[in-house]
Order: structure tokens, then C-alpha cells, then sequence
């Protein structure tokens, strides 16, 4: 948790944006675990088939497709 004021520098504006990053990450890793992720990439030929084997939205779908790309695991 932050304060809103801390957002107008500059400096807390990075440590906001650096927390919010690694608790998304961290979301990604425990909502779908790599394993299943492969799994499901190869079972379903489109990403809205994957997302709902998956019981995940489209838009988070994305999301961990974006993390574990970033993080050279997939």
C-alpha cells in the first residue's frame, strides 16, 4: 500500500511502479504455472480456447503469455 501523494515524485513514482510489477508477476506465476500454460498452448489451437481450458480472461491470459515471454520461459 502507498499514498497517493507519494505518486507525485518521481523517485516513490518508480518504487510504486517497481511493486506493482512484481505483484503482477507474482499473480501470473501462482494463477497459472508454467507447466499448465504449455499444456494448454498445445491443446488449444487459439488463445481464447487456451484462456478458457485455462478458466482464465482473455486479458490475463495475455498477461502471463507477456510474463513468462519476458522472463524467457516460454
Amino acid at each position: 500500500m502507498y499514498y497517493l501523494q507519494d505518486y507525485c515524485n518521481p523517485l516513490y513514482r518508480q518504487n510504486i511502479a517497481k511493486a506493482e510489477r512484481k505483484a503482477s508477476d507474482e499473480a501470473c506465476k501462482l494463477l497459472v504455472p508454467l507447466d499448465e500454460l504449455k499444456k494448454a498452448l498445445r491443446e488449444n489451437d487459439t488463445e481464447y480456447a487456451a484462456a478458457e481450458s485455462l478458466d482464465i480472461d482473455l486479458f490475463t491470459y495475455r498477461d502471463i503469455i507477456d510474463y513468462y515471454q519476458r522472463k524467457g520461459m516460454l
